[in-house]
């Protein structure tokens, strides 16, 4: 049985738009279990005294073990903080250049300060690219130290973001832990996820401390991604356009074997 050159394109028509279709995949980093291993301090800056240490809480969790993140400070100073999970990397060269991405995350946010100091609360997915780092940021609830009291905690709550452009991470400044104004690139070469965390200056009298505790649980990072044609889509379509230049040149030559009448 032969088939028409239309239909056979027809057919390397579908079978490239099934098998890219096949080949287009979202790719979900989730952690809920936090070995401290999986995780390290890729840089934590200050631009005075202030330090950071990371842990596995096997007790801090929403339910069990959470990712907990001490900063303490004794003279109001800046600190900017990546903490990155080296097995949650993708390669957008290999795997496909990236659209957009979704991270959330249980956070506990506890401050342990002078009375009526306040702080934001947020939650920062961090990308690591090129040895650069970048970082989004969404807010969550923000707690103050009551008048008479020493610490303030939000409680656990689901902080997220969805639809993250590569336009939506900013570049940290490992040197001073500030965020600056570049941005990764979502087609360019691998990227590792992680967290990261920051602590602005607090006018602190002589003699004070603060110390503010972030417990991480149940971290979401859904990586979204363009089509990528898989190697079979190519090889039909090659195979095809072969097969459709031999029909037209037998074609060809049954219709000017013979131009002239003798």
């Amino acid at each position: 049985m032969s088939i028409k050159p239309r239909a056979f394109m027809g057919l390397i028509i579908v079978g490239m738009t099934v098998a890219t279709a096949s080949a287009r995949a979202d790719v979900i980093f989730s952690d809920s279990n936090f070995v401290a291993s999986d995780y390290q301090v890729a840089f934590a800056s200050s631009t005075g005294g202030a330090s950071l240490t990371a842990a596995a809480c096997t007790s801090c969790g929403d339910s069990g073990t959470a990712l907990r993140l001490t900063i303490s400070d004794s003279d109001g100073s800046n600190l900017g903080a990546a903490i990155i999970n080296s097995s949650f990397t993708y390669d957008p060269f290999t795997q496909g250049a990236i659209t957009t991405i979704d991270a959330s995350v249980d956070k506990n946010f506890t401050a342990v300060a002078p009375p009526l100091f306040g702080y934001g609360n947020t939650f920062r997915p961090v990308i690591e690219q090129g040895g650069n780092f970048y970082t989004a940021v969404k807010f969550g609830t923000s707690v103050t130290v009551p008048a008479g009291g020493t610490t303030a905690s939000s409680g656990f709550e689901v902080i997220a973001l969805s639809a993250l452009t590569a336009a939506d991470f900013s570049q940290f400044d490992v040197t001073t832990g500030l965020v600056g104004t570049a941005h990764p690139d979502f087609a360019g070469s691998a990227i590792t996820f992680g967290i990261g965390q920051v602590l602005a200056a607090s006018p602190l009298s002589a003699g004070s401390a603060i110390t503010v505790i972030s417990d991480f649980d149940n971290l979401s990072i859904a990586v979204h991604t363009a089509a990528v044609p898989e190697p079979a889509s190519w090889a039909l379509m090659v195979a095809g356009f072969g097969t459709i230049g031999s029909a037209m040149r037998r074609r060809g030559k049954k219709r000017y074997g013979y131009p002239f009448s003798i």
